[in-house]
């Protein structure tokens, strides 16, 4: 609105000009009807920059999260090390018995939880986040990255599975079931009165398409073939040459 001006850390519109209360200075102070510079107090679990006046992530500057905490690279908060009341003080964590203990998955949702360090990181596959997909452009774990992941339904821009409809119309070739919410594809109409309405590979059985398997190709048995005549002549000469070659043998030896 006018007299305010954005604050890209706090994601507050800001009073530029005069304030009665803390409430009109998002990151900052109130004072003498003018909005101050800030306060670690106020900026809490941010930091103060004393050169800008504003609300920054600690990241900015790690040294100047307060005594007690540390900056956490990941929520770009300041965290307890040392006792806590609540999970509040625990940025990234969780507070038990008193102190920030390691994280778990349902409070570093969307990011997830290392074991190694017990903070909030983003995820770098789908493994750490399954059965979700990580978004690697933002570490988040999320429901779907595109159609396939959502059975059926639409994944959003905002990595939700929706169901079809008007908002969420369905791929080019499928078609919106209205009860189930699901994309699905044309069913076909397998009636038929003669081969011409089934495809190739179908013939029209009882008045329905049917696969009918192509079928297998005729053996043609290999008949008994006479025996030539010139091998009946050839074998002759063969065996009458041989029985003179022992004939000859045997006289010579007398």
């Amino acid at each position: 609105p006018s007299g305010t001006a954005c604050n890209s850390v706090s994601k507050n519109c800001e009073s530029t000009s005069g304030c009665t209360s803390d409430s009109q200075c998002a990151s900052k102070n109130c004072v003498n009807g003018q909005c101050a510079a800030c306060t670690s107090t106020k900026c809490s679990p941010k930091i103060c920059s004393p050169a800008s006046g504003n609300c920054e992530d600690c990241t900015n500057d790690p040294t100047k999260c307060p005594s007690g905490t540390a900056c956490n690279s990941v929520s770009k908060n300041c965290e307890s090390t040392s006792g806590c009341t609540s999970d509040s003080q625990c940025a990234s964590k969780n507070c038990v018995n008193g102190q920030c203990a390691a994280c778990t998955s349902t409070k570093c949702s969307p990011k997830i939880c290392s074991t190694s360090t017990g903070d909030c990181i983003n995820c770098q596959d789908d493994s750490q986040c399954s059965p979700k997909k990580c978004k690697t452009s933002t570490g988040d774990c999320v429901e779907c990255l595109t159609n396939t992941d959502c059975n059926g339904k639409i994944c959003g821009n905002d990595n939700l599975c929706h169901t079809c409809g008007p908002s969420f119309q369905c791929p080019s070739g499928q078609s919106c079931n209205t009860i189930s919410g699901n994309c699905e594809l044309p069913t076909r109409d397998l009636s038929c009165t003669g081969n011409a309405n089934c495809l190739s590979g179908e013939q029209c059985v009882n008045n329905r398409c049917t696969f009918v398997p192509p079928a297998a190709p005729a053996v043609t048995p290999v008949e008994a073939q006479p025996f030539p005549a010139y091998d009946w002549f050839n074998a002759i000469i063969s065996l009458s040459l041989l029985l003179f070659y022992y004939a000859r043998k045997k006289l010579n030896n007398l």
